[in-house]
């Protein structure tokens, strides 16, 4: 008896701090989405992104917006450390 092969749903995981989306940002993304079924984002909260960059222009939730807008995002996730093993256990 022939069993159908189960489908295996691959997941990339990317992490932005997306302040101020640019090019570089936008090829990640895609890159990411192209190399799996569903691209889940890691966004650095605020927080982070003040204690990595130093300030940050925009709000989690005003880049979350555009995050979740874009076709390449399947789930935006915040990401509370610029490790991003907590989120990937998940």
């Amino acid at each position: 008896m022939n069993h159908p092969k189960e489908k295996t749903t691959r997941i990339t995981y990317s992490t932005v701090m997306a302040d101020l989306l640019h090019y570089g940002h936008l090829r990640i993304l895609q890159i990411a989405k192209d190399s799996g079924d569903i691209h889940i984002c890691g966004l650095l909260s605020d927080e982070v992104c003040q204690n990595w960059w130093g300030w940050n222009i925009c709000t989690f939730e005003e880049r979350k917006a555009v995050l979740q807008n874009m076709s390449c995002v399947d789930r935006v996730l915040m990401q509370n450390s610029i490790d991003p093993t907590e989120n990937l256990q998940l």
